[in-house]
C-alpha cells in the first residue's frame, strides 16, 4: 500500500531538485522571466498535490495543460508539446478519448509563456512527466468504468448462505417496517432508486408520502402499500437505502488490507444506483449497483490510535492513506460524486453488483427479498475479500 509517495509526486520532487539546478546554473536561460520559472513550478505543484488524489477530470486538464506547452525542436522550430508527442509516436489526449477541451479562458492558456528546448533536462522530465499522466488517466477511467478491476469475487450460493450480512436481508424484510421505519420515498425523490430504469418525479418533494411515488410503487408492484408484506408493502419500505446499507455491510465483513492482514475495513462515502423491474414471469428483482470511494480503519486494541481513512491514488490502483491536508479536498471530490454533480470522476475503492428477488416469505403469507447474486470488485490489490482463495505468491513468500 502507497502510504507514502505516489508516482506523480516523485515527478514533482524531481521537479524540485531541476528547479534548483535551474536557479543556479546556465540552464536558467531557458526562462525569459521569473514569472516563467513560478508557472512551471505552479504546474508542478499542481499535479502533485502533496500526494493529494486527483480525480479524472484533473488529470485529463493536467494532460491538456501540459501539451499546450511549446516545444523548440532541434532545428529550432516551435511546436506544441502536443504536436511534437505525436511526431514521435507518443499518444496524447485525444488518442485517449479526451476531448479538446475550448472553453479555458485567455489566461488559461497561457499558464507558460516561453519555448522550452527539446534537448533539455526540464523537457525531458516533462515527456516522463506526460507519461505518467496518460497512464494514470487510462487505468483510472477503466477503474471507474468498473473495467480490469484488480480481483472480483462472486458469490456461489453456498457463500450466499454464509453470509450473515446477506441473511439479516431475508430474516428482515419478513417484518412489517424497517428498524427506523425509513422508507424507499426519499431515495426515489433523489434518483438514487429508479423502476424500469426510470426516475419517478414526485408532486412535492418533501412529503413522503407522494401521491404520485405511492402511486407509481403500486401500478409496479400490482398491489397496494397499505397491505402487509404485500409486494408493495416490501419495495416501499425496504427497497432503497435499507439495501445498500445491508449490502456494504458485507464489505466490511469481509475486507481485508493486504499489508498486515488487516480486517475490521469500514466502508466510507459511498455512492449507488437500485433499479426495480420484472422478468419475463413478472417476478420482481432490483439490480444493484453499489461504489465505495473512501473507507477507514480504527485499531479495536487502541482506543487512542487515530482512525486511518483510505481513498484511491491518482494512479488509479493504489490504495493511499489521507493525511489531514489531503482530507478535505478528498472529501469534497467525494460529496460531490454522492450529489451527482459529477459522475464517474473518482475511482471507487471497490464496487458491489448484486440482484435482488421479491420471493414468497417463510410462512407462504407474503413476501420478503432475498439476495440471488454478489460480486465484490476492488480496484487495487491493497484490499482482498476474505473469502477469496489466497494467492500463490503470498503463500510461497509468506514471512513465518
Amino acid at each position: 500500500m502507497k502510504t507514502e509517495q505516489t508516482a506523480l509526486a516523485h515527478i514533482a520532487k524531481e521537479w524540485s531538485i531541476l528547479k534548483g539546478m535551474i536557479n543556479s546554473s546556465q540552464e536558467k536561460s531557458f526562462f525569459k522571466t521569473g514569472s516563467s520559472l513560478t508557472a512551471i513550478d505552479d504546474f508542478f505543484n499542481r499535479i502533485a498535490l502533496d500526494r493529494q488524489p486527483m480525480n479524472i477530470s484533473e488529470l485529463a486538464e493536467a494532460l491538456q495543460v501540459l501539451e499546450h506547452l511549446t516545444i523548440v525542436t532541434a532545428d529550432l522550430k516551435k511546436v506544441s508539446f502536443a504536436n511534437w508527442l505525436d511526431r514521435n509516436r507518443y499518444r496524447t489526449s485525444p488518442d485517449i478519448g479526451i476531448e479538446k477541451r475550448d472553453d479555458r479562458s485567455v489566461a488559461e492558456k497561457k499558464d507558460v509563456q516561453f519555448p522550452i528546448q527539446e534537448n533539455s533536462s526540464l523537457f525531458r522530465l516533462l515527456v516522463k512527466t506526460h507519461d505518467t499522466l496518460i497512464s494514470h488517466y487510462e487505468l483510472a477511467y477503466f477503474h471507474a468504468q468498473g473495467e480490469i478491476p484488480c480481483s472480483k469475487f462472486t458469490y456461489s450460493q453456498s457463500d450466499l448462505k454464509e453470509s450473515q450480512a446477506i441473511y439479516d436481508i431475508e430474516t428482515t424484510t419478513q417484518d412489517e417496517v424497517t428498524s427506523d421505519n425509513s422508507t424507499v420515498i426519499k431515495d426515489l425523490v433523489r434518483r438514487g432508486v429508479t423502476i424500469y430504469g426510470a426516475a419517478i418525479i414526485p408532486r412535492n418533494i418533501d412529503d413522503h408520502k407522494d401521491a404520485i411515488l405511492m402511486e407509481a410503487i403500486e401500478n409496479f408492484a400490482g398491489d397496494k402499500i397499505s397491505v402487509p408484506h404485500s409486494r408493495a408493502n416490501k419495495l416501499y419500505n425496504f427497497g432503497g437505502q435499507f439495501l445498500h446499507g445491508s449490502l456494504l455491510r458485507e464489505f466490511t465483513n469481509t475486507t481485508k488490507l493486504v499489508e498486515g492482514d488487516i480486517q475490521g475495513i469500514e466502508r466510507g462515502r459511498t455512492t449507488g444506483h437500485i433499479n426495480w423491474s420484472k422478468d419475463g414471469n413478472g417476478k420482481i428483482y432490483a439490480t444493484i449497483n453499489l461504489k465505495i470511494l473512501t473507507c477507514s480503519y480504527a485499531n479495536p486494541a487502541d482506543e487512542y490510535s487515530p482512525q486511518q481513512i483510505f481513498a484511491m491514488g491518482s494512479d488509479g490502483i493504489s490504495l493511499i492513506e489521507l493525511n489531514d491536508n489531503e482530507l478535505e479536498k478528498s472529501m469534497e471530490q467525494c460529496a460531490k460524486e454522492v450529489r451527482g454533480e459529477t459522475q464517474d470522476n473518482i475511482v471507487p475503492i471497490a464496487n458491489i453488483k448484486a440482484k435482488i428477488e421479491m420471493v414468497k416469505n417463510e410462512s407462504g403469507t407474503g413476501y420478503m427479498l432475498k439476495v440471488s447474486e454478489f460480486t465484490l470488485k476492488y480496484n487495487t490489490p491493497d484490499l482482498v475479500s476474505t473469502k477469496a482463495d489466497e494467492p500463490l505468491e503470498h503463500i510461497l513468500y509468506r514471512k513465518n
